[in-house]
């Protein structure tokens, strides 16, 4: 979340706990699992036919809602989505008319997660660091 308008100020001790409570009811109408740490949302759901793809278009779009409600915005450039599974329909979603690039990796909190869920690219990565010793 944020923008040129919204956000939290850097370095601030009270500035993370107020912006969590002001997000506390970001999720309220939303059927998919959301997990939130500090500015980052995660939205999770099986999605193995077309019925659910479109609940979790929905889903994105009552997100989109509650950011216009109070004066934020997320961060297209930086949302993503991830495929994961074997019948996973791999469709396409939207925050507001902006395409989500779709990815087969991504790093979170210092752990690489892949679409199809193997460790292979964390342990590369240690490997990589630890030959560079």
């Amino acid at each position: 979340m944020g923008g040129s308008w919204s956000g939290v100020p850097q370095g601030s001790v009270l500035g993370p706990l107020l912006f969590l409570i002001y997000i506390t009811d970001l999720e309220e109408d939303v059927i998919s699992k959301v997990f939130k740490f500090a500015d980052d949302t995660k939205l999770f759901r099986q999605v193995s036919d077309m019925v659910d793809t479109v609940g979790m278009q929905e889903d994105l779009d009552r997100l989109v809602e509650w950011a216009d409600k109070w004066q934020m915005q997320f961060n297209v450039s930086k949302c993503k989505v991830m495929h994961v599974g074997k019948k996973n329909p791999r469709h396409s979603y939207y925050v507001s008319s902006n395409g989500l690039k779709s990815v087969e990796v991504e790093k979170d909190l210092g752990i690489m997660i892949t679409s199809d869920l193997k460790c292979s690219q964390q342990l590369n990565m240690h490997i990589a660091k630890l030959t560079e010793l």
